[in-house]
């Protein structure tokens, strides 16, 4: 195993104190056509899973609980995703 450096154990610190991990499995192939669909919208595979959610959670009603763990915003405030 590698000996990390302080900066990767620093960001490994920060990420597991600041992230939740999702890992959802999807039928080969549906993948590369995710991520083709994020990549005509200018952004990350991630941020677009995350914005989707983020848009159904608005839907359903968990639009403030969205807000409050966000900093008072929507996932970067997209209107092509969040309608």
């Amino acid at each position: 195993m590698a000996i990390k450096n302080p900066r990767d154990k620093a960001v490994d610190k920060y990420r597991q104190e600041q992230y939740e991990r999702i890992q959802p499995y999807v039928l080969k192939g549906k993948k590369s056509v995710y991520k083709q669909v994020a990549d005509a919208k200018g952004v990350s595979l991630n941020q677009y899973i995350e914005d989707l959610l983020d848009a159904d959670a608005v839907k359903n009603e968990f639009e403030e609980e969205i807000r409050r763990i966000n900093g008072g915003k929507l996932t970067r405030e997209r209107k092509d995703i969040i309608k």
